[in-house]
């Protein structure tokens, strides 16, 4: 489900706010359940995760497009290699 949203935010469809909530989501479940996260899912959780605040107090740049996207990016260059 995650390399879904990875793939579809990196498309432009669905939206930031969207994928961000669901990874949250997800990991809540992983939370409550006392289950060990995947380390792909962790990778993707932490890229939306940097998309949430502005870094170092920016307000110029959308930490979305300055930090998540581009991590997705690499993600899932990576997944393709494999």
């Amino acid at each position: 489900m995650a390399l879904e949203l990875a793939r579809g935010f990196n498309a432009s469809q669905p939206s930031f706010e969207f994928c961000d909530a669901v990874v949250n989501e997800i990991h809540s479940v992983i939370i409550l359940k006392n289950e060990q996260r995947p380390h792909f899912f962790w990778e993707i959780y932490l890229a939306f995760d940097s998309g949430e605040y502005y870094h170092d107090g920016n307000r110029d740049e959308h930490p979305a497009e300055v930090y998540t996207r581009p991590q997705i990016g690499r993600i899932l260059d990576a997944v393709a290699v494999l």
